[in-house]
């Protein structure tokens, strides 16, 4: 928590001076007691070992920020009569972790759940646990795939019949 006097730093993992690109994933924000107390530290290192024995920070990959907003996929109502605005990473994050489960088409069915029953939908802490315990159950039910991955071949063996 910050102090009425204080501010805040921006701190470079990687300096600029060692190649430290100015982007958001190469930042931390930090109060004034703690950006001293970084370079203090940093400083610390390099008087008593030789640079070679100190590794620089690798920069992370780049994360390129989109100037509008992100867009949700889909909502789930909410009993405040809000929505709870749900993106593609969430979608994403899903699907990795229950990979039986048709991730999109059970958001759907979720969200019309709760436009058809107004008096049980979740409110905004609950409606995160709402969804994993729904998709958790597809899940052990083995899934919803579409229909398509799901379908029995087809036997086109021609029928045999006696003379």
């Amino acid at each position: 928590m910050l102090g009425r006097l204080e501010t805040l730093h921006v701190h470079h993992l990687m300096p600029e001076d060692l190649g430290g690109e100015d982007v958001i994933t190469n930042v931390l924000v930090l109060c004034t007691y703690c950006h001293n107390e970084f370079h203090q530290r940093h400083t610390y290192l390099y008087n008593h070992f030789k640079p070679k024995e100190i590794d620089p920070i690798p920069p992370r990959k780049t994360l390129q920020l989109e100037a509008q907003p992100l867009k949700p996929e889909i909502s789930i109502p909410l009993i405040s009569d809000e929505e709870f605005p749900i993106y593609q990473h969430h979608i994403d994050e899903w699907k990795t972790a229950y990979p039986a489960v048709d991730v999109l088409q059970a958001l759907r069915a979720m969200r019309q759940w709760c436009l058809s029953n107004p008096r049980k939908r979740k409110t905004k802490r609950g409606v995160r646990r709402f969804i994993t315990s729904w998709l958790e159950r597809l899940q052990n039910k083995g899934g919803n795939l579409l229909p398509e991955t799901t379908r029995k071949p087809i036997d086109d063996r021609p029928a045999v019949f006696p003379k």
